[in-house]
């Protein structure tokens, strides 16, 4: 749950001083969804397809749901012992405000 992320990493000390440096931080990412949600007044992927997907005509975005048929959807492999295989869907909780799209 990205509540439970912000929290844990809420309890540790920051790396450096804000604003002597920069860094990603996918836990700043779902803080910001955790904003958009509570400003929004609903859902952080509903949201994203109301506000931004929809009126730019983004008919083949979408937050990531395994169990949606989305044709020609895009899916992860990875090389191991020398082949391919097929990699487990990443789910719409696993990336969530950090890359789930």
């Amino acid at each position: 749950m990205p509540e439970e992320i912000v929290k844990r990493a809420s309890a540790s000390p920051p790396a450096f001083t804000p604003g002597a440096k920069w860094a990603y931080s996918s836990t700043g990412y779902d803080l910001l969804g955790m904003i958009i949600e509570k400003a929004g007044g609903k859902p952080y992927g509903e949201f994203l397809s109301e506000r931004i997907f929809r009126p730019l005509g983004m008919t083949a975005t979408r937050n990531s749901d395994p169990n949606t048929v989305i044709p020609d959807r895009a899916s992860g492999y990875a090389w191991t012992k020398g082949t391919f295989f097929n990699c487990a869907p990443i789910t719409a909780t696993a990336g969530w405000a950090a890359g789930s799209l």
